[in-house]
């Protein structure tokens, strides 16, 4: 995999997704929900667990940013993602693509890279703005070196799982079908695991990052969730969950080689 063929690729992806309306929109809609969430979490007098009540200091209320915003917003991730390919079959910018030098490894793993880094952007501004809107109720400049951490560690992580399975599922599935799945999968996959639905919530194959929460940036308020979380937890989290994302891919560049083979 030539690394000039790579870059040259991820730039062109990452210009075509920054471009899109769509991607900015996307992002929009759900701010109504995203910051009538965190002023209902922020304007508590105090939040109830199991561990008893307490106030918010500024670790748990930009954790709780954090974790807010990757339920929600990743569900935007994988709804903007899921057409790159689809897109390039419909207007037959694939044939031209296979004309630029590079190898299909290449060509998937650019557009992954140019479009996660790009469908970022957006999410990240939006995630600055409620860190201003912390910022705004008294906690401290802390909130920001603090907030920044919770991105990396919780929404990031999660961005890039989801991304991944965008890419390479769409590859070979229909993109409204695939759209209406990973919808249904994120819904259940951050449920509470105390409900009597089963779910991935709580165990190492969650992307939801409760494990990050408090193993990495130990706050409060997610113990019910993981019974006893720590730092060697939350890393084993995000490793897997990047290494899951890291096999998708391989299984989009299998499908691309043979894709190609066959013309």
């Amino acid at each position: 995999m030539s690394r000039q063929a790579l870059s040259g690729a991820a730039r062109y992806e990452f210009l075509m997704q920054i471009r899109r309306p769509s991607l900015w929109v996307g992002t929009l809609f759900f701010s109504p929900i995203l910051f009538t969430f965190t002023r209902a979490t922020l304007d508590r007098p105090c939040f109830p667990t199991i561990e008893g009540c307490f106030h918010f200091a500024p670790i748990e209320a930009v954790a709780y940013w954090a974790i807010i915003s990757n339920l929600i917003v990743s569900i935007a991730v994988g709804l903007l993602m899921a057409d790159r390919f689809p897109r390039d079959f419909r207007v037959k910018m694939d044939d031209a693509l296979q004309a630029i030098p590079g190898t299909a490894a290449t060509r998937v793993f650019a557009k992954y890279l140019g479009t996660v880094g790009a469908t970022i952007i957006p999410i990240f501004i939006l995630y600055a703005v409620g860190l201003g809107v912390i910022l705004s109720r008294g906690y401290g400049p802390s909130v920001i070196p603090l907030g920044v951490a919770a991105f990396l560690v919780i929404n990031v992580p999660a961005m890039l799982f989801v991304g991944a399975f965008s890419i390479a599922c769409t590859g070979f599935m229909w993109t409204p079908l695939f759209q209406f799945l990973f919808v249904g999968y994120w819904l259940w996959g951050t449920l509470n695991p105390t409900e009597s639905i089963p779910t991935l919530s709580g165990t190492l194959l969650s992307s939801g990052g409760v494990f990050a929460f408090t193993g990495i940036l130990r706050a409060r308020g997610y113990h019910d969730y993981v019974p006893h979380p720590s730092l060697a937890l939350a890393l084993a989290n995000i490793a897997v969950i990047l290494g899951l994302g890291a096999l998708a891919l391989v299984a989009a560049w299998r499908l691309q080689l043979a894709r190609e083979g066959r013309q």
